[in-house]
């Protein structure tokens, strides 16, 4: 049963200067917090000292009343808000307040009114105070003079309810208020979201934890040709303790141009970029030359009686060099007819699987290869009769994207189960087109028809734990995942397999670590070598990079094999969240404490 939020959508008030917005983003120190302690957290929201009070009311002297201040906790926050109201008059501010009267509260400051917006989705420190849930979340709407807003508090961004309301008013502009040891994985929900709400994300935590970041929905931060080039556009991030004060310059009027010529002219190629190498947006923003933007459309299907090991399965990704894209665009992604290059391609192919098995057998502990990844766009189809082979001698499924079959031009993945008559073999058809999709052989500019997939497909064994396939670019869209994820009423996947051909292999890397905590599962990532990012992505507490179980860089090639263990991540499904603090998984995301429907209410203020 899920609880109904109301979402109130108030007129903005935070106005633009020559198209862009100022930011002033204070992590200052909170002074009482200890890291993983129940106690430290209690500790901090005593009442503040006097020193504590002055140091607060000198924070917000002398800032321009055009700028957006995003401060992080402060002890006196909670208990001096005649300040922070005094400051709404004048200013436009963003405070985490804390617990208050058991509400864990967040001030928001802006066109002359305080609003307190009580937290939705609470973490296990907040039920451990005994907080109650807040059922309001405001949408601050703009227009040609202001920015369109939202403010979410910590534990709220891990929930995907919250963020696909959101995604569904189009905000260009998120700010995230955190007290929370986890700041790396916040900023990977960032650079996903920048990418899949194509808006500016501003997250600010406390002094002693860091993490606070700016991130923009552009690869490249300033106009010269010496400017940053990132997964993201960070423009500001914080690591390690530290008092920060930093001003930036969030060009929302770029955004706003980029937005406008997407959705009119479509893909870069043929669109004005005001020199910026951007983040290529979802279809909800792009005209894809066949289909206008929107949300694209497809159903959820379950294949039932998919007989699967989903315990402990045996993983292998097959990360190798493909064919040039010059091959591609001569053969119209038909590979056979390369004759003598695609001959020489399907024996190292050949040679791989051998190479495969044999790393198998020579395992401390051998035993069967449970699924084979291959990336997007990869294997040519004559060579299917070998994958089939493959499949049934080693009790394998494959999972493999196809070149283009002979009567029309779609992007397929075919998922070869052993057991399985070969005609019954099941195909994934791609639901959205990206830019490197059916160019012209001639000219990159030119586009060949494109017959798009309608299905998401879910494979479910007899005990109910299921997996699902994506092709890259519909990866990029976070309609398509919460469906296939979460479409008539089903549980979150067990593993989400995403085959891609993909220059932004970095990207895709940050959205696996994002959605691998969101959905609560693994990913597997096969892309290409000359890209790289392909990997193995898990909520889990690992050591060195958390969430991520193995994982091939860029221009590498590399077969990665790993052995998961969906049984204690089921366990983990299912246990109290704060039992989980000092064990291999991570805590739960919002999805696994309630679920949410949203009500539209307008408010006039």
């Amino acid at each position: 049963m899920a609880t109904n939020i109301k979402l109130n959508i108030r007129k903005s008030s935070l106005r633009l200067t020559d198209e862009l917005l100022t930011v002033r983003l204070i992590q200052n120190d909170s002074h009482r917090v200890t890291i993983g302690n129940l106690d430290g957290l209690k500790r901090s929201l005593e009442t503040a000292t006097s020193d504590e009070i002055q140091e607060f009311n000198g924070l917000l002297q002398d800032v321009p009343t055009t700028d957006l201040t995003v401060m992080s906790y402060h002890p006196a926050i909670a208990k001096n808000p005649d300040a922070v109201r005094d400051y709404a008059g004048k200013r436009h501010v963003v405070a985490l307040a804390g617990t208050i009267e058991k509400r864990n509260v967040t001030y928001i400051a802006s066109g002359g009114k305080l609003y307190e917006q009580n937290k939705l989705s609470l973490a296990s420190e907040d039920g451990d105070l005994d907080c109650q849930p807040g059922d309001e979340l405001m949408i601050f709407k703009g227009d040609r003079e202001c920015v369109s807003w939202a403010v979410l508090n910590c534990h709220e961004y891990t929930h995907i309810d919250i963020l696909r309301a959101l995604q569904d008013y189009e905000i260009e502009l998120l700010v995230v208020v955190t007290y929370n040891a986890a700041s790396r994985l916040y900023w990977e929900y960032a650079r996903a979201d920048v990418h899949r709400l194509f808006c500016f994300v501003v997250i600010v935590n406390v002094g002693e934890l860091g993490g606070s970041g700016v991130f923009a929905p552009f690869r490249r931060i300033g106009k010269e040709k010496n400017a940053t080039l990132s997964t993201a556009g960070q423009m500001f991030g914080a690591r390690g303790s530290a008092e920060v004060d930093a001003s930036m310059k969030l060009e929302i009027g770029c955004l706003r141009q980029l937005r406008e010529t997407y959705r009119t002219k479509g893909f870069p190629e043929k669109a004005a970029r005001d020199g910026r190498d951007v983040i290529l947006p979802s279809q909800r923003f792009l005209h894809t030359f066949d289909v206008s933007p929107g949300v694209p459309q497809a159903r959820p299907r379950q294949i039932d009686n998919f007989s699967w090991n989903s315990k402990n399965p045996v993983i292998a990704f097959c990360q190798l060099d493909s064919l040039s894209i010059e091959t591609y665009r001569k053969t119209g992604y038909r590979l056979d007819k390369a004759d003598i290059e695609v001959a020489f391609f399907k024996q190292r192919l050949t040679a791989k699987l051998h190479e495969l098995m044999l790393r198998c057998r020579l395992r401390e502990e051998p035993a069967n290869l449970d699924f084979l990844v291959m990336p997007e766009v990869f294997v040519p189809r004559s060579f299917l009769p070998e994958l089939i082979a493959f499949s049934k001698a080693n009790k394998t499924i494959v999972i493999a994207g196809l070149d283009y079959p002979d009567n029309e031009n779609a992007n397929e993945c075919v998922i070869i189960h052993p057991d399985r008559p070969a005609g019954a073999t099941t195909f994934y058809r791609k639901i959205t087109r990206s830019q490197y999709d059916a160019q012209g052989s001639a000219d990159p500019e030119d586009r060949q028809p494109l017959k798009r997939g309608s299905e998401l497909l879910r494979f479910t064994n007899d005990s109910g734990a299921s997996f699902g396939v994506l092709i890259c670019y519909d990866y990029s869209h976070l309609e398509l995942i919460e469906r296939l994820n979460l479409g008539d009423g089903a549980e979150p996947l067990d593993i989400l397999f995403v085959v891609s051909h993909n220059p932004f292999g970095d990207l895709y890397r940050s959205c696996c670590i994002a959605d691998s905590h969101r959905f609560y599962q693994h990913i597997v990532m096969c892309n290409v070598a000359e890209f790289g990012g392909s990997g193995i992505f898990a909520p889990r507490r690992e050591p060195g990079s958390r969430q991520v179980l193995c994982e091939v860089g860029k221009g590498i090639e590399a077969t990665g094999l790993h052995q998961l263990d969906l049984d204690m991540q089921r366990t983990m499904r299912a246990t109290a969240d704060n039992k989980l603090q000092h064990g291999k998984f991570m805590r739960k995301p919002g999805i696994f404490q309630e679920r949410f429907t949203f009500e539209k209410v307008l408010k006039e203020d």
